[in-house]
């Protein structure tokens, strides 16, 4: 309850008091839930191993324990309020980044794409982030969710020279060589080509 009073005046003296008694009991209850989610979620979001942040009107103003690993700041830094978080993006994502943030300024969802970041020291990390518009301290916030793909990229490129390379050697021996899947043919050299008698697109 909240109890709001005054004296009543008399001639110049105070014979009464009125008093106005409000029931908070729902907006207590309301307040106790809202704290106890909070607590979940930053519980939650400290023990995720991808990057969680909320960004309000351009401000970080939370980053996960995960955030400071891999970016090299402190929370301090990134909550302080001449942080650029812009700082954080490869210059050639930063237009892709300012128009996710364009779209959401006009509370449109926005599908998670793929970016690249630069650590405090200079690293680049490849990422792939997840934008949720929330409601964070009666106000309209972001929430990110950066998941690093750094290792798996590396990995698709090294695969996709890997390819590369032994296509470039299987087209130069003089032996026919060909890739059959599900009946089909979906790798012919050009020398298979040449000893069939058939061209590369006729057969596949």
């Amino acid at each position: 309850m909240i109890i709001h009073s005054a004296p009543i005046i008399h001639e110049g003296k105070a014979v009464g008091l009125r008093g106005i008694m409000i029931d908070i009991t729902e907006r207590k209850r309301a307040e106790e839930a809202l704290k106890e989610s909070e607590g979940k979620f930053k519980t939650l979001a400290e023990q995720s191993p991808s990057m969680i942040f909320i960004n309000k009107k351009g401000r970080v103003v939370y980053a996960n324990k995960k955030c400071e690993e891999l970016m090299g700041y402190t929370r301090e830094e990134f909550y302080s309020p001449d942080f650029d978080f812009l700082c954080l993006i490869a210059p050639e994502s930063i237009k892709k980044v300012k128009s996710s943030f364009a779209r959401h300024e006009k509370d449109a969802e926005v599908e998670p794409y793929e970016y690249s970041l630069i650590t405090k020291e200079g690293k680049r990390i490849e990422a792939i982030i997840n934008n949720t518009l929330i409601i964070y301290e009666k106000e309209k916030a972001i929430l990110g969710t950066v998941t690093d793909i750094t290792e798996r990229k590396r990995a698709e490129e090294e695969l996709k020279k890997s390819e590369e390379r032994y296509r470039s050697l299987v087209e130069d021996i003089n032996d026919g060589y060909f890739i059959i899947q599900d009946g089909k043919f979906v790798y012919i050299n050009q020398a298979f080509a040449d000893l069939s008698g058939y061209t590369k697109e006729e057969m596949q």
